[in-house]
């Protein structure tokens, strides 16, 4: 099962990212021959200045074998 964010975009006009209004685009991307997830946010500003995340990697328990 995947865990983490779905891909989607939404317009802000003002919150998390930025105080002024915003553009996020947000995507999760498997990586199954490792057993990792990451999240990855863009961010444009109005003026069109664009910031990637990418807050981290997560293991997903699911797909490791016991005893392993």
């Amino acid at each position: 099962m995947r865990a983490g964010l779905k891909n989607r975009w939404y317009v802000s006009e003002g919150g998390f990212w930025r105080s002024g209004k915003h553009l996020v685009l947000e995507e999760g991307v498997d990586y199954p021959e490792n057993d990792t997830w990451m999240d990855q946010y863009i961010v444009a500003d109005e003026d069109g200045t664009v910031k990637t995340y990418r807050p981290g990697c997560m293991t997903i328990p699911s797909r490791h074998k016991l005893g392993a």
